[in-house]
This record gives structure tokens, sequence and C-alpha cells, in this order.
């Protein structure tokens, strides 16, 4: 499949794919519609895979996540970039696969990109996910990185390092959230302590 089917498919699922009932209803006639201009072996290929998707949304976003799959690495990067108002679910299947593909180099990838508010956006969400991944690796580009952003950039992903100190020890933990400090988050979450954590420190 050429690259202009490619980018024509991801279109597509963005404009199919939905989370639950009456959304994944509405959006089902606009796939038909989308899929009847395409080439018919594109057209059989997205009907057989998404026949159980028109009434479980499970499968839609499975069906979704192995048609991004099948891109090219350029053409996922280019839907990123280049679709106005691209659904936040539907970039997070793609910001996943492409860090799968390119680990931290998909990071540095999105810290080139020359816009300054795609930048920030996609740099932020793309370091976010490597947290997950590599908390200490994610926490040393974060500190290298985070003065040519707002206070907000990345701030979810210091879940994932907090997570990681705490588990090590309280100083471990302290040591963080001072290098850290400054960063502006409205993520908020719990932390599993060992037993021998000292909250004395």
């Amino acid at each position: 499949m050429n690259r202009a089917r490619h980018a024509a498919l991801i279109l597509a699922l963005s404009a199919a794919t939905a989370w639950a009932g009456h959304a994944l209803a509405a959006r089902r006639a606009t796939t038909e519609a989308a899929l009847s201009a395409k080439p018919a072996d594109l057209a059989a290929t997205r009907s057989r895979e998404t026949s159980a998707a028109t009434t479980n949304p499970a499968a839609a976003a499975n069906d979704q996540a192995r048609a991004i799959a099948r891109c090219d690495t350029a053409d996922l990067w280019k839907s990123l970039q280049g679709t106005p108002n691209l659904p936040d679910w539907f970039a997070d299947d793609v910001i996943r696969e492409l860090m799968d593909r390119q680990g931290i180099q998909a990071v540095r990838q999105a810290l080139q990109i020359s816009d300054a508010a795609a930048c920030s956006r996609l740099s932020g969400r793309f370091l976010n996910a490597y947290f997950n991944k590599d908390p200490w690796a994610a926490l040393d580009l974060y500190l290298a990185e985070r003065g040519r952003f707002d206070p907000s950039w990345a701030g979810e992903g210091l879940i994932a390092v907090n997570k990681a100190a705490a588990a090590i020890s309280a100083e471990k933990l302290i040591e963080v959230q001072k290098a850290t400090a400054g960063t502006t988050s409205k993520w908020v979450s719990s932390l599993e302590y060992p037993a021998d954590f000292d909250f004395r420190t």
C-alpha cells in the first residue's frame, strides 16, 4: 500500500473510530461513506476487520491499532503534524506505535519540529509516554529540555518517575522532587512506598 493510501486510511480511521454507544454508531455511516470512495481492496480489508467493531468499542480500538501498525513511520508522523483537529485518542495510538518503533528517538524527533506550538504539544506527549518506558532516561531528557517550554510541559510523565523514586527510597524521591521543582502539573497520583520507606527523611 502506497503512502497516499496509508494517509487515507489514517484519516478514515480518525473519523470512524468511537469509544462508546451512540458516538460509535454515528461515525459508522461516515466510515462506510469514506470507504466507498477507496480502492476495493482497502474497503474489503477495512470491512473484514471492523465487522465486530460496529457494536464493540474495544474491537474498534484493536482494529485501529492494527491499521496504524501497518502504516509507514513517515506517514504516522505526517498524521500527527498535518491532520487538523486530530482526536487525542487517535493521536495517542499513533504515539504509542511510534514509541514502540523508535523509542527515545521519537521524543528527539518531536523536539526537532520547527513549529513551536506543535513541538511543545507533541514532544510533551511523546516524553510523557517515554516516562512510562524508562523513567530515568526520560527524566534526564526532561531536565535537559524543559527550559524551552512552559512549566506544565510533560508534567504527566513525572508521575512515573516519582513512583520509581518512591520505590527506591525517601532520599531518592526527595532528590527527584528537588530536581523537578518549579514544574506545574494538573496530574495527581498515589505512590506505593516500600516497607522500609523512611517518612521522617
